[in-house]
């Protein structure tokens, strides 16, 4: 099967009309080959219509960090269906959403673009899927976890990976109990009984480590986790047997 066929029945989930419509016309492939597109921009319709059609990939118009829940409840109740995250720049908490989830790929606004039209979305997904290392590493089913303990596991995950980034423990120590709780270098230094400057040393060495263009912006965004929406109310309860996986075809 070639890799535009796997992906026929497409949901855009976006809050930016723009955005969703200019992501709809990259998921069209050269070939000409159908593919149906469901453009939707609020969570209740997206688990609504994800309760009566079957879908191949479903393309999430923001970050997976602020994401938590929403993607936390398609895994618990869809373990393997594709996931496209797009936005203009990811940052080292959303490649962790990335790996402990599994199953999802994270595709920046321009690499979209450069791809078009020889590489549609829905293509981009097909070669990135094509290898084992995408199953993630979180537990077999997360249909009985509550997303409470998922979200220790995967701070838990973060800081395991961030030990292979950041070499020195001390400056992970500063960059996560500290400065990513929103202490000043200052107040920082304060705490552990050292000059701010011990800090601001810390803070380059992390910046660099982490690819940061903004510190100040950037820091407690790549090391934590939050929701742009709650979902919790929204999930309607379906029978799991008619699950979306990649390759089905539209009711």
């Amino acid at each position: 099967m070639d890799r535009e066929d796997k992906f026929k029945n497409i949901i855009i989930y976006s809050k930016n009309t723009v955005i969703g419509t200019a992501l709809e016309y990259l998921c069209q492939p050269q070939s000409g080959c159908d593919v149906y597109v469901t453009r939707i921009c609020d969570i209740a319709t997206l688990f609504e219509t994800l309760s009566v059609k079957s879908v191949d990939l479903i393309i999430i118009d923001g970050a997976p960090r602020c994401h938590f829940s929403l993607v936390f409840n398609l895994r618990a109740k869809w373990p393997t269906l594709p996931l496209m995250a797009t936005q203009s720049y990811f940052l080292f908490s959303d490649r962790m959403m990335q790996e402990y989830f599994g199953h999802l790929i994270l595709k920046e606004y321009d690499a979209l673009l450069a791809g078009f039209p020889n590489i549609s979305a829905a293509e981009h997904v097909g070669i990135a899927f094509a290898g084992s290392e995408w199953a993630g590493c979180q537990r077999a089913s997360l249909a009985e976890i509550s997303p409470e303990v998922v979200l220790i596991e995967l701070n838990q995950w973060l800081r395991q990976r961030l030990a292979g980034v950041i070499i020195s423990s001390k400056a992970r120590a500063v960059a996560i109990d500290l400065l990513a709780q929103g202490y000043t270098p200052t107040e920082a230094g304060r705490l552990i009984g050292r000059s701010h400057k011990v800090i601001y040393h810390h803070r380059q060495a992390i910046k660099k480590c982490l690819g940061l263009n903004n510190f100040a912006m950037e820091l407690i965004p790549s090391l934590t986790f939050s929701d742009a929406c709650n979902v919790t109310a929204t999930v309607p309860e379906r029978d799991c047997s008619r699950s979306c996986t990649a390759g089905s075809e539209s009711k």
